[in-house]
C-alpha cells in the first residue's frame, strides 16, 4: 500500500481525473479488470463539450496512462500469487506530463 500524499495536480489536470473516475464504471470485469471502453470516454467528452480534435486526444491520452496504472494495480491485486513489480516513482512534474500527453 501505497503511504506517500497523492501528488499536486498540474492546472487543468483535474477534468482528466475527473473524467477518467466517471468513465470507470463502464469497464468490462470478468476474468480482471478491462480497460475503460474508447466509447465511455467518446460519450463523455461529447457531453461535455469537447469537441476539439487536440482537446480530445488529450483527454484519452490522459485516461489510458490513468488506466493503465490502475489496471496493473487490480489485476496484481486479484491474483494473490503475483509478485508486486517495483515501480520507479516520479513526481508529475509539467514536463513529465507534457512528454507523457504529448
Amino acid at each position: 500500500m501505497d503511504t506517500a500524499p497523492p501528488p499536486a495536480l498540474l492546472p487543468g489536470a483535474n477534468q482528466f481525473l475527473q473524467a477518467f473516475w466517471e468513465v470507470s464504471h463502464d469497464r468490462p470485469v470478468g476474468f480482471g479488470v478491462g480497460p475503460v471502453p474508447f466509447g465511455a470516454i467518446d460519450r463523455w467528452a461529447r457531453r461535455y463539450g469537447i469537441d476539439d480534435a487536440d482537446d480530445f486526444d488529450d483527454l484519452v491520452g490522459a485516461i489510458r496512462v490513468m488506466d493503465g496504472v490502475y489496471l496493473d494495480r487490480c489485476n496484481s491485486a486479484s491474483d494473490k500469487t503475483a509478485e508486486r513489480k517495483p515501480r520507479v516513482s516520479r513526481p508529475l512534474t509539467a514536463n513529465l506530463f507534457d512528454v507523457l500527453l504529448g
